[in-house]
């Protein structure tokens, strides 16, 4: 048999009937396939997330916390931070932190566990 003949015996790809699946509908509708690009409520959570930012940047760089015995305070909030994955927000905060505890604190952080 030659190449062009096993070709031209291949079914066409217009006639081949498939069979569709007898799905339930979703319990969700289509909630979530549309998007509304609404955006005073785009500018609202801008306007949120800047305000917990700050925050945030208040909690690490707030200085009654940098005692001796609030660095284990300090080193769960920036895990806490990196987990998130927000510390990209907060990248001078936490190596002023990192840097201060590496130079003026003592061994006893190493005393408790962070986890």
């Amino acid at each position: 048999m030659s190449l062009c003949s096993a070709a031209a015996s291949k079914p066409d790809n217009a006639n081949v009937i498939r069979r569709f699946g007898n799905f339930h509908p979703t319990l969700w509708g289509d909630r979530f396939s549309t998007y509304a690009n609404n955006d005073k409520v785009i500018s609202m959570w801008q306007e949120e997330a800047d305000k917990l930012k700050v925050k945030v940047r208040k909690m690490l760089i707030d200085k009654n916390s940098t005692e001796d015995t609030c660095y284990n305070g300090k080193l769960n909030l920036i895990d806490a931070v990196q987990r998130l994955g927000l510390s990209y927000h907060f990248e001078e905060e936490i190596n002023e932190i990192l840097e201060h505890i590496f130079v003026h604190g003592d061994n006893s952080i190493g005393d408790s566990d962070l986890h």
